[in-house]
């Protein structure tokens, strides 16, 4: 009788709970592989699509390119972009015209030899496709019997960032004519009236090593020459650098507040400068900075103010995003008067720095690394001055953080 009634209590709460959480491993589990399962069916539709449309943009180019005048026509391009069950794909179009006497870029050809024929590369990407790489179709199509005026000349613009050609940068001449630079980087233009050309660079999110959003250089177009320019253009690196007091231990202390006015800092790149001043801790530097492979080095102060024994630097990769930690020292001003002060900070080759401390109160301020000096109004007229004791803090890399007490 025990025995049977025992078996009849069904599960314990124990019991419950177990099977429950097994069940949820389960369930979590299988869901994940149906995610996976749908999303790589989702993601080799979209690669079919995109196949498609790369062979029907290569049959096209093939049909016109036939004649002369669709051959000549036949350019670097973003072209039109197709949308295929709801699904956009967006087409770039990398053409690279090819002498008898180089099978490389005609950027490198140094003359107008007549072209024996056209590489074309077309490129179909959409929208969050993931790890999957984008499809790529490449053909080459013959020069129907164009032939090279020797009368004319031709300007290639070649565009490279610090490591790699740009491809797909808009070039423009000052006669008006446009190009795409191609998978190596070129922008060919030919047929061109001999004389002085000029060739600019302008792209969305783009940067040259000077630090501007467009770049220009001016070219000398010679009858039966192909002239050829270099641009350093490429994807801005857009840090967004926080100066901070870092305590002794490597902790950061925004207790420090930023001083009032305009702050300069330091921000530069070998020989290249971007330095400038900020109200606020916190500086996005606009347009965003050439991706040099040595990166940049930034402090608080100026070439001759704040410069640390060892100062930060960061690397700059094209089209990146970061955030950047900057430390910068930070003085404790103790008023133990009874009335408010206005106290001067000094320190050698930096601008002085004014806060207002509370009487009995104390203000903590973000300043460059260097020996600063307090000093206030003083005497019952609030003339002559009262010094700080010990009168100074010797604020370093080691030893970022001092107290002054006026």
């Amino acid at each position: 009788m025990d025995a049977r009634k025992d078996r009849d209590e069904g599960f314990s709460l124990l019991e419950a709970v177990v099977a429950m959480v097994i069940f949820g491993i389960i369930a979590a589990s299988t869901a994940a592989v149906l995610v996976r399962t749908v999303g790589g069916a989702s993601d080799n539709r979209a690669r079919i699509a995109a196949a498609n449309v790369a062979a029907q943009t290569m049959d096209a180019v093939r049909q016109s390119a036939q004649n002369a005048i669709g051959y000549t026509d036949l350019k670097s391009a973003t072209l039109p972009s197709v949308t295929v069950q709801g699904r956009e794909f967006s087409i770039f179009q990398s053409v690279t015209p090819v002498t008898g006497n180089n099978s490389g870029s005609p950027c490198t050809t140094g003359g107008i030899t007549d072209q024996q024929y056209k590489k074309v590369t077309v490129e179909v990407r959409w929208a969050n496709n993931g790890s999957v790489q984008p499809v790529r179709s490449d053909t080459i199509v013959q020069n129907p019997g164009v032939s090279a005026d020797p009368a004319k000349g031709a300007l290639g613009v070649l565009v490279n960032g610090p490591n790699t050609p740009q491809a797909m940068v808009p070039i423009t001449l000052s006669n008006g004519a446009t190009a795409l630079t191609d998978a190596a980087g070129c922008a060919y233009f030919d047929g061109l009236t001999p004389g002085p050309f000029t060739a600019t660079a302008s792209a969305v999110g783009y940067v040259d090593d000077n630090g501007g959003a467009t770049t220009s250089k001016p070219a000398t177009v010679q009858a039966a020459t192909a002239t050829t320019i270099y641009l350093a253009y490429a994807p801005a690196a857009t840090p967004t650098l926080t100066f901070t007091t870092v305590l002794a231990g490597g902790a950061a202390d925004a207790s420090y507040q930023w001083p009032s006015g305009s702050t300069p800092y330091v921000l530069k790149a070998s020989a290249k400068d971007r330095s400038g001043t900020t109200t606020v801790s916190t500086v996005t530097p606009t347009p965003g900075l050439y991706p040099f492979t040595a990166g940049y080095t930034a402090w608080m102060g100026t070439a001759t103010c704040g410069a640390p024994a060892q100062p930060v630097n960061f690397p700059s990769l094209e089209g990146t995003t970061s955030s950047v930690t900057i430390p910068v020292a930070g003085l404790s001003v103790t008023n133990s008067r009874s009335k408010p002060l206005t106290v001067t900070l000094k320190a050698t080759s930096c601008a002085d720095v004014t806060v207002t401390v509370a009487a009995g109160a104390t203000a903590k301020v973000a300043l460059p690394f260097g020996t600063w000096s307090a000093s206030a109004p003083g005497g019952l007229l609030g003339l002559g001055t009262l010094t700080s004791v010990p009168g100074s803090a010797s604020l370093t890399q080691s030893t970022p953080t001092g107290t002054v007490v006026l």
